[in-house]
């Protein structure tokens, strides 16, 4: 349910150019703010706990697709 929302939202970064994985988080925690999902002052430890769970284990699924997600307590 929450892909297809994310999906349905327009939620996804086609074609982004990145070199790191910090800066494809940051686009992504960034256009989360942008379209009111997520308040600005949530946005660093929203993009800290994503790249934590990247240092877990990878997100992707695949041909340039990820899925970033994390689980945090306060949201």
């Amino acid at each position: 349910p929450l892909l297809r929302q994310t999906v349905e939202q327009d939620l996804m970064l086609l074609d982004l150019e990145a070199s790191n994985m910090d800066d494809i988080l940051h686009a992504a925690v960034e256009l989360t703010v942008r379209e009111g999902k997520l308040e600005a002052d949530d946005a660093e430890q929203v993009r800290d706990a994503l790249l934590q769970r990247e240092r877990v284990g990878s997100t992707a699924i695949g041909h340039a697709v990820a899925v970033p997600h994390a689980y945090l307590n306060c949201f």
